[in-house]
């Protein structure tokens, strides 16, 4: 089985108030992306890894970051799109045509673990197509004018994350057709829903965040602190 990962990595990161792409934001001394990528890295069904970037950080990405971290499975950096359906679509342009599988992860998603990528792998390749996720815990109200419409049951709600996982004749035919038509989702798992394909979906990690806000980067510390100390307690046990 081949798995051709491609990490989106084109949004601008306007609310984490930076004068960077926010990938490009440092956690701890090294940019977001590179804890993204060396998870990745250490996954033997990965084959490639295709970096989509915007267009103002492409050079960078090319001849310094990757030059100075060198990362074995960066086959290709990409120029992103407008959108992130676009960046993706132009992942995909560029996947290895012998593979399998392809993985999307968002780049600013840092704390994906070995065990979490390997369950959505193998939901991936038994079912077609696979998400991470969590169930919602908090209480739903659906909101309309300022005014509570109803609570929405939680029972089914799930909060969707990445790595998403699909086979590839799924996801291009599936992509193809959203660019014709201009259909924009939100995720990835979206595109297939919307032309009736199933999504199998794998319990995440709340540990599994995205990086938007100055907020998120708190936090991201921490959870950087809490791993570190949880390797070290483990290295003296």
């Amino acid at each position: 089985m081949r798995i051709s990962a491609i990490i989106p990595s084109a949004g601008r990161g306007k609310r984490l108030r930076e004068n960077k792409d926010k990938v490009f934001v440092t956690l701890d001394n090294k940019p977001i992306i590179y804890y993204t990528l060396k998870s990745l890295e250490e996954i033997e069904e990965i084959g490639e890894i295709i970096l989509v970037v915007s267009g103002r950080s492409f050079m960078y990405a090319k001849d310094e970051f990757l030059k100075k971290i060198r990362f074995t499975k960066v086959k290709k950096v990409v120029k992103g799109g407008p959108t992130r359906t676009d960046s993706v679509w132009n992942g995909l342009k560029e996947i290895d045509k012998t593979a399998d599988l392809i993985l999307v992860h968002d780049g600013a998603r840092p704390f994906i673990n070995k065990i979490l990528l390997k369950k959505v792998i193998e939901a991936g390749a038994r079912f077609g197509a696979a998400v991470l996720g969590v169930p919602i815990n908090a209480t739903i109200k659906k909101v309309k004018s300022g005014s509570v419409v109803e609570t929405v049951s939680r029972e089914y709600i799930w909060e969707t994350q990445t790595p998403q996982v699909f086979r590839k004749d799924l996801i291009v035919s599936c992509y193809q057709q959203a660019i014709n038509e201009g259909f924009k989702p939100t995720d990835d798992a979206q595109v297939l829903e919307h032309y009736g394909k199933k999504v199998k979906i794998v319990e995440g990690s709340i540990l599994n965040i995205k990086i938007t806000t100055p907020e998120d980067l708190f936090l991201a510390k921490a959870i950087l602190k809490y791993q570190v100390a949880k390797k070290t307690f483990k290295s003296i046990r």
